[in-house]
């Protein structure tokens, strides 16, 4: 409810992931919705060190008015981004 993602990419261990720590039913259908449980629970430093895949996202918290924009660790997944006046366009390749 205040968090919004944008997500581009495939984590392969998602699904050990949403059972390890007791994730929803709806995490455990796809990498997006386990993405943004795993930050809402563990914060983004830890997400970003167990995840394993090919991915860029970006997770927009409503309530705080921060932006995080993350992507692999091998950039295979490219994901640019820029501020106009007073709006910031996220795309990919």
């Amino acid at each position: 409810e205040k968090l919004i993602i944008v997500f581009n990419g495939e984590i392969y261990n998602y699904l050990d992931l949403a059972k390890e720590f007791s994730l929803s039913a709806f995490a455990h259908l796809n990498d997006t919705a386990c993405i943004i449980e795993l930050f809402s629970c563990i914060g983004l430093e830890k997400t970003l060190r167990i995840i394993d895949g090919m991915f860029c996202f970006a997770i927009y918290n409503l309530e705080k008015n921060i932006l995080n924009i993350c992507t692999d660790p091998f950039g295979i997944k490219q994901l640019y981004s820029a501020r106009i006046k007073d709006h910031i366009i996220l795309t990919r390749p």
